[in-house]
């Protein structure tokens, strides 16, 4: 069922190729000898606008695998799965004048390898640009969250399902150095007024290459701070480094 919601979102977003602006990138990286390594991930984001109006559909989807090979037997065991995780989401925003939006966002994700196996979370809140030109665009965003989390394991209660109310404190900065190359950073911070201790904090630095007026690489550095893990979770922090091929139609 997670799998079909996120793959119903890309085929929402690749069937409007005509009306919608997308950005669809991919990555692979693949290491043997040893130990063998397969990671794939895949993203795509599609913004359609109209009037004071605009409707923005995403998602994204990694899968890691490996097999270590066994030097007494000189064999390799069954390949095992060592990351996963995937998001859709699905937000309208509504313009109020050149600085301030209001938006409206419903998101699912998953990472059973962070200790939940899906979480919904439903945002309301307003956008707030401090600049944008031709080679800046800086803005902040605030809402109020509601989330339904559904653990991979039970606690002390046999409870695997929980209600959060949250909210998000979220900042983006975009600068364009020059006609090929670009970079951004975006922070964000979720407190949780249910449990104080769970709060969150993302962020991510990134450069951007333009390679064609269709095709440009991207590397990024993702960070996921989770203050109080779930049960098993041994790590607070979550990173993923990619280099993705992206395509813009």
């Amino acid at each position: 069922m997670n799998k079909l919601i996120v793959l119903c979102l890309v085929v929402l977003s690749t069937s409007a190729m005509a009306t919608f602006k997308t950005d669809a990138g991919l990555s692979m990286i693949r290491t043997g000898g040893n130990t063998e390594v397969e990671t794939y991930d895949a993203k795509i984001k599609s913004v359609k606008g109209w009037e004071k109006n605009s409707l923005t559909l995403g998602g994204h989807y990694t899968l890691g695998t490996s097999v270590e090979k066994d030097s007494a037997k000189a064999s390799y065991n069954e390949r095992v799965e060592s990351a996963r995780n995937w998001d859709g989401y699905a937000r309208v925003d509504h313009l109020l004048s050149d600085k301030w939006d209001v938006f409206a966002q419903v998101q699912i994700e998953g990472n059973e390898f962070a200790g939940y196996k899906q979480r919904n979370n439903y945002d309301l809140g307003v956008k707030r640009v401090f600049i944008k030109d031709d080679k800046v665009n800086f803005f902040g965003e605030a809402s109020a969250r509601h989330t339904t989390e559904m653990t991979t394991a039970r606690d002390e209660d046999g409870d695997d399902v929980f209600d959060y109310m949250k909210a998000v404190l979220y900042t983006e900065y975009n600068r364009k150095v020059s006609k090929t190359l670009s970079y951004k950073f975006w922070l964000q911070y979720v407190p949780n007024f249910t449990e104080s201790e769970d709060y969150q904090i993302n962020f991510e630095p990134s450069f951007n290459v333009t390679l064609t007026d269709t095709f440009s690489m991207s590397m990024a550095y993702t960070g996921r701070f989770d203050n109080e893990r779930n049960e098993g979770i041994e790590h607070r922090l979550d990173w993923t480094h990619t280099t993705s091929l992206i395509a813009k139609f």
